[in-house]
């Protein structure tokens, strides 16, 4: 990939929707980046699911959490917006893995808020400090109005994201990268993939109200691409989506150094 090539193309993407909110981005490919705002913090939406799950893992490995463990879905509390536990029967059975999977695939907000729970919200956060995730803080649940009114949120940065993603890759077992692979929502950064099956993408969304962000793990042949797109105070929340699209249009081409 042509990462020269690369920050021409972003930077005319975003030079064409300067005004329309803010754009943070960070790209990293064998040892060459692209950074935009990197370090600036953004709410974090469903972003904040990924060091969860690595938490999650990292118990496991531990000892401290047995992934086939069953949860009857009537013991999770609820939660509005995405995910599917929600409609599932409560007399049914989950395990801890099924959450953990929901929570990244449909990005669950039920699974979710029962995993923070479970795993306890300050060793998620001292998780994110152990990666370097130093602009990283998980706050409040998912659709936790109450403690939004009360300025509590969850924050991230793309740098952030990018030590997450790479802390998933290079994890021996590969746990979390399989789930990431599995991921149901596409309308971001895969968006314009296609059929291409030469690039392979294992990615995860977040969005609040003005607020759209993706995160991915690349592959093509033997090159890896890590990329996170975050963005907030947009006009509408489809101008976030399109612009993450282009980007990731524009990524593709110069992976593939052709139309996609």
């Amino acid at each position: 990939m042509d990462i020269e090539r690369l920050s021409k193309s972003i930077n005319k993407i975003a030079q064409e929707h300067r005004g329309q909110g803010h754009l943070g981005i960070a790209i990293e490919w064998k040892g060459q980046f692209f950074f935009l705002n990197e370090r600036d913090v953004f709410p974090s939406a469903s972003l904040i699911k990924l060091p969860i799950m690595i938490e999650g893992f990292m118990q496991s490995l531990s000892g401290t959490l047995e992934l086939d463990e069953l949860i009857r879905v009537d013991n999770i509390r609820k939660a509005g917006g995405a995910g599917i536990v929600q409609y599932i029967s409560p007399q049914s059975y989950l395990s801890i893995g099924d959450l953990l999977t929901s929570m990244i695939i449909v990005s669950d907000n039920m699974a979710t808020n029962y995993l923070i729970e479970r795993l306890g919200l300050e060793s998620i956060n001292s998780r994110c400090q152990q990666l370097g995730m130093s602009n990283t803080v998980l706050q409040r649940k998912m659709m936790d109005q109450q403690a939004r009114e009360r300025k509590l949120d969850n924050y991230t940065s793309p740098l952030d994201i990018i030590r997450c993603l790479k802390a998933i890759q290079n994890d021996k077992n590969q746990s979390a990268k399989r789930i990431l692979s599995n991921q149901q929502l596409l309308d971001k950064l895969p968006y314009y993939l296609g059929e291409n099956r030469s690039i392979r993408i294992a990615n995860k969304t977040g969005e609040l109200d003005k607020v759209e962000h993706d995160c991915a793990i690349i592959e093509y042949e033997d090159e890896i691409i890590y990329v996170a797109i975050l963005t907030d105070q947009l006009p509408t929340n489809q101008k976030g989506k399109e612009i993450i699209q282009l980007i990731g249009a524009s990524i593709f081409e110069c992976i593939s150094d052709k139309k996609v």
